[in-house]
């Protein structure tokens, strides 16, 4: 017998760069949503996994994305790898259509490839799947081996094996549901063979069940968004068929919608009720509950509210110069803060490089490489915004009280400049992961011009001092409202050496 934190320790010497190997540490109870990982890998899927009737079918490929520790520790891999495939439903199979909704993936065996998945309460086990070959050189293996305190036998309890090059099931049977297994499945081929889907089939509780996704929803409105609202998702089975009505609170601005749910003929449940709040005064902190009994089963969710309505002013802030100024440890997040400018997402300031193209200089300033990143902030009415972006990697929606503006790079070149004519909330945000920088966000200031160093200068004659080249030279460079502009003895030039004026 071995242990099951060491079965498959000499597979785990070589580390795969198609999957991380996992040796499974927890166990599944099939049909118990509960026993399952909190984190699974986001590939598209449809849905984590589907119940059909007293079968659970789920992709191998997420399986193996979604193991480790502290996400689908239940199962694991020797060296996981996929491919990109499509297939069609099969009996209890629903096929990559309905599991996936773009490039839809299956995982891959082979001799050196194995898959682990520790459960209980099953009773057999389905792999949907395609040898790849007629010739007997990749037959897949499905093997179970019983759990005993936390260690895996040697002893097969039950096996099959699949050698046919078309889509088909291989099947294990008769399993103890009170019983632990390990189910591995490999192959005797140096090439791959196909893994589809796999199922597992259990003996499902008939006890009523109710769940809520979430405990506790926040609706703080504020003068920016002065309304709220918070989707939830009430879900069951085996409940009793009808219509159910919630128990909401009486808050003034607070509306639960529906005020119903319906259990299906089958028992199940599945409803999204949506909670929203709005106010036009201020409100202090407070909470209240929504409740849903059906039977003698109830769920409870909390709601905080709040409302402040106070608007406080953005004020101008050179991010370039607090850059130069300050070096890119500079905490940017406070001086955001100081200045009444509200931000979600943002990453880190940059500097500039001589070791790059233009000195970096695109990109000193404060970079955006989130998709919902944003930066936003009260404009007093008859003030000015002049925003100045650096490099634009992707379009930015520029919204103005709510009123949406998608801007390309082109337009960003030169500041953005807005005056209100009412207080207004102006709002930027990313539409994508490519960077955006912005170098200033000034209030009733011009855009400030700032001067930068010059590129360290290395003598040809190394005897001759840095402190006399400087002294020589007589050159700045700079840029204004995104222009290169070169001092020269006074005189001020641009990037293609006319004067400039």
């Amino acid at each position: 017998m071995k242990k099951i934190f060491t079965l498959v320790t000499a597979a785990l010497a070589s580390i795969s760069m198609l999957g991380a190997d996992f040796v499974p540490t927890a166990v599944y109870t099939v049909g118990n949503a509960e026993t399952l990982g909190a984190t699974w890998a986001s590939k598209n899927q449809v849905a984590n996994y589907f119940e059909v009737g007293d079968t659970i079918v789920m992709s191998p490929y997420i399986l193996y994305q979604s193991n480790g520790d502290g996400k689908q520790a239940w199962t694991g891999n020797t060296k996981g790898g996929s491919t990109s495939k499509t297939w069609e439903p099969l009996d209890c199979f629903i096929g990559s259509s309905n599991m996936y909704t773009t490039d839809a993936k299956a995982a891959t065996v082979n001799s050196t490839r194995t898959y682990y998945y520790n459960v209980t309460n099953c009773v057999s086990f389905l792999l949907y799947g395609n040898s790849e070959s007629n010739k007997g050189d990749r037959v897949i293996t499905i093997a179970a081996y019983e759990i005993i305190d936390g260690v895996v036998s040697t002893d097969t309890v039950v096996s099959t094996t699949y050698a046919e090059k078309a889509a088909g099931i291989a099947k294990i049977e008769n399993l103890d549901k009170t019983k632990t297994y390990q189910i591995q499945i490999t192959s005797n081929g140096s090439s791959n063979s196909t893994l589809y889907e796999v199922a597992f089939v259990g003996v499902l509780s008939t006890d009523p069940m109710l769940k809520v996704s979430v405990a506790e929803v926040n609706l703080d409105v504020n003068a920016a968004n002065p309304s709220v609202s918070e989707t939830i998702t009430f879900s069951g089975k085996n409940l009793t068929a009808g219509t159910y009505n919630l128990v909401v609170p009486t808050v003034e601005g607070m509306t639960v919608t529906p005020t119903s749910v319906v259990v299906a003929e089958d028992g199940k449940l599945n409803a999204e009720v949506t909670i929203s709040y709005t106010s036009a005064v201020e409100v202090a902190a407070a909470s209240a509950n929504i409740s849903l009994t059906i039977g003698t089963l109830t769920q409870n969710v909390v709601v905080n509210y709040s409302a402040t309505l106070t608007k406080e002013y953005g004020k101008s802030i050179n991010i370039e110069q607090l850059v130069l100024d300050n070096g890119m440890a500079y905490d940017i997040k406070a001086a955001l803060a100081a200045a009444k400018i509200d931000f979600e997402n943002i990453d880190a300031l940059d500097s500039l490089n001589d070791a790059k193209t233009a000195r970096n200089e695109p990109y000193l300033g404060l970079k955006l490489k989130n998709a919902a990143a944003t930066m936003g902030c009260w404009v007093k009415a008859g003030s000015t915004i002049n925003v100045k972006f650096g490099n634009v990697g992707g379009d930015v929606n520029i919204s103005i009280n709510g009123a949406v503006q998608t801007m390309t790079a082109d337009l960003l070149a030169t500041p953005l400049t807005y005056t209100a004519t009412e207080d207004t909330y102006v709002l930027l945000s990313t539409t994508s992961a490519k960077t955006v920088v912005v170098k200033q966000i000034m209030i009733d200031e011009a855009i400030a011009t700032v001067v930068l160093p010059e590129s360290p200068v290395v003598p040809e004659d190394p005897t001759v001092g840095l402190d006399d080249i400087n002294a020589a030279t007589k050159t700045v460079k700079f840029f204004h409202n995104g222009q290169l502009l070169i001092e020269k003895n006074g005189v001020v030039y641009n990037a293609q050496g006319a004067v400039v004026k």
